[in-house]
């Protein structure tokens, strides 16, 4: 029973992305990146803090070094786990 029910949901939100209005589905979809978004921006943040605090010559500059591949890092992971 419960299956059924899964399936009939499921088969509701294929046929929204047919006939949905684009706006509505881009806000949709969108929210969770820009929420993703958001957390790794305050995460960073939080890091450069704590590594200012703990070493400090170099702790903005570490983390500034590896914010770009985070970036990229967390792209990827968006594209495939969003976007799929």
């Amino acid at each position: 029973m419960a299956d059924t029910a899964k399936i009939a949901k499921a088969a509701d939100r294929t046929e929204a992305l047919g006939t949905a209005p684009i706006g509505k589905l881009l806000w949709e979809f969108s929210i969770p990146s820009i929420i993703a978004m958001l957390a790794n921006s305050l995460y960073n943040i939080i890091d450069t803090v704590f590594l200012q605090i703990a070493l400090p010559q170099t702790g903005a500059a570490v983390t500034q070094l590896a914010y770009p591949l985070m970036c990229v890092l967390m792209a990827c992971s968006m594209l495939a786990g969003i976007g799929g």
